[in-house]
């Protein structure tokens, strides 16, 4: 018999698998699973990549592709690109510049990733 979401395994969905985190949700539903996900992996010590400052978003949109769906602000420069479970342009930045640090973007209203601690902030 599979297990069930319930307010003790929030990150079951209704077959039993974690692997429901990746079904796509929006509103409250995303917002409660990223908390929950981001409680579980993120770390008590504070970050050494993160910058002082944020810059300004160089675009409203993925540099390279143009989407303007789930995009990602460089937290060293202001390179906007597209998330992993797209063409993973922000990712691509990070590794070729060696910028460190995401935040879902617009900024403020998402999350923050570090790619050398591999965990949110």
């Amino acid at each position: 018999r599979a297990a069930r979401p319930s307010p003790l395994n929030p990150l079951l969905g209704s077959d039993g698998f974690v692997s429901a985190v990746t079904a796509p949700l929006t509103g409250r539903q995303h917002d409660t699973r990223m908390q929950i996900i981001k409680q579980h992996f993120a770390g008590s010590e504070p970050c050494e990549h993160i910058p002082e400052s944020v810059p300004a978003a160089q675009a409203n949109a993925c540099q390279e592709c143009g989407s303007g769906f789930n995009i990602r602000l460089c937290a060293t420069c202001g390179h906007v690109g597209c998330c992993d479970s797209q063409a993973g342009h922000a990712r691509t930045h990070a590794n070729q510049t060696g910028h460190p640090v995401i935040h879902a973007n617009p900024q403020g209203g998402g999350f923050t990733w570090c790619y050398p601690d591999n965990r949110y902030l």
